[in-house]
């Protein structure tokens, strides 16, 4: 396996992983059409390299990787990265712990690294969410536009928000997961910012898995991006390409550096 750096990692980066990493494959494991993510992720790389922002468990990246790929997967939670690793992925993905708002920082910081500019970066599933201050998503625009080479392009996926007088501020309902999962939600619909905790059973008591996020609006996503002097290309409503329209419930939208 390529080297496992370690950058600076802040408490609101760890936040997700250190909450889910050890369920996250078996909670989630069929929620996600992975194949279709793979084979369109690979035709958009080209032949790479290619860097993931939030690379979890490596669901993405180990296929990416044992498809020829070399990868750099980032992430705010060495729990994450140590069920990676127990994966044995293959030699060409490379893990890096730190805080993906400062990716560029991050990489920058190691030799084996700082010298890396990608044609594409990639951020699934609401990941890119998971930076829960306006700040931080600015910040992680530039610094992702920061190592994109001339023409690469940045793939964001994420869900479409409900708007402001549609979202329910406090909400408590039994979780997609199953095994007893209550999941405690609380949205301020003026900072977008989401506070929540999956309440699990166990036999010793309640497990709390806390989480934050921000959620973006297909529109404010494209005003981060061109502020960080990127222009949308394509936006699709899932993996397999489909228009993106009004009735659309995610957004996979490929940006690409001026």
């Amino acid at each position: 396996m390529g080297s496992d750096q370690t950058g600076v990692v802040t408490e609101d980066a760890a936040l997700y992983g250190d909450s889910f990493a050890d369920v996250y494959d078996e909670w989630y494991a069929d929620m996600f059409d992975t194949a279709a993510e793979v084979a369109t992720l690979t035709e958009l790389a080209g032949d790479g390299p290619i860097c993931e922002l939030g690379v979890g468990t490596g669901r993405l990246a180990i296929p990416l990787a044992a498809a020829g790929l070399e990868v750099v997967g980032i992430d705010g939670s060495a729990a994450m990265l140590d069920r990676l690793r127990s994966k044995e992925p293959p030699p060409s993905l490379t893990t890096v712990l730190g805080d993906m708002a400062a990716v560029a920082d991050v990489l920058a910081a190691d030799p084996s690294t700082a010298a890396m500019r990608f044609p594409m970066v990639m951020c699934a599933f609401n990941t890119f969410l998971n930076l829960s201050t306006e700040a931080a998503q600015q910040r992680c625009m530039h610094q992702v536009a920061s190592i994109l080479t001339a023409g690469g392009i940045f793939v964001v996926e994420s869900f479409v928000p409900a708007q402001p007088s549609e979202i329910e501020v406090e909400s408590i309902d039994e979780s997609s997961v199953g095994n007893g999962v209550v999941v405690h939600i609380h949205t301020d619909p003026h900072t977008q910012i989401v506070r929540g905790e999956h309440l699990e059973p166990t036999g010793t008591g309640l497990r709390r898995r806390p989480w934050t996020a921000r959620y973006l609006h297909p529109a404010q996503f494209d005003e981060l991006a061109a502020d960080a002097g990127l222009v949308p290309i394509h936006r699709w409503s899932d993996w397999h390409r489909a228009p993106f329209d009004e009735e659309s419930t995610t957004h996979i939208t490929v940006y690409r550096r001026r």
